[in-house]
């Protein structure tokens, strides 16, 4: 009587274990980028939709496939050769689109007023990277890593 409740209560730990797993995998997976893509489409930027569990992953690869297949021009154009996914769905959607690597979305902006906004860096998004050792040594006063203005002058 007892093991069999000990048996029971086992089975029953691990499959609630197993369900809380299942429902974490699925809300990270499914749950998260459909409700993603939504708020991004009622701001306005689309992109080919999420498909599950790869994302455009798929259609990425097979677009540059056939890109790589076909021969080329000669000519300086070689963005639709090197990205044509990116070339395809600029295209179709716009200047701005979002696309899917697995369940994480990436946010194309081709832009060039948005992309200064964005880089402007106002709400700190991008942190400047803190550099000591070789990298510091090999970069020197370089521009990414100053942060402000350096008026020091040789």
């Amino acid at each position: 009587m007892a093991a069999d409740r000990l048996i029971l209560l086992l089975f029953s730990t691990v499959f609630l274990c197993l369900l809380q797993t299942l429902i974490k995998f699925l809300h990270k997976v499914w749950w998260r980028p459909v409700q993603l893509q939504a708020k991004m489409s009622s701001q306005g930027i689309r992109g080919p939709p999420y498909r599950f569990p790869h994302g455009n992953t798929k259609e990425m690869s097979y677009m540059r496939t056939q890109s790589m297949q076909k021969p080329m021009a000669i000519s300086h154009d070689i963005f639709p050769r090197i990205q044509p996914h990116v070339y395809a769905w600029t295209n179709a959607y716009g200047k701005n689109f979002l696309n899917w690597h697995g369940s994480e979305c990436q946010l194309f902006v081709t832009e060039p007023e948005l992309i200064k906004e964005i880089l402007m860096n106002r709400d700190g998004a991008f942190p400047e990277i803190d550099m000591d050792g070789y990298a510091k040594k090999l970069l020197g006063e370089a521009l990414i890593t100053n942060e402000g203005e350096n008026t020091e002058t040789g």
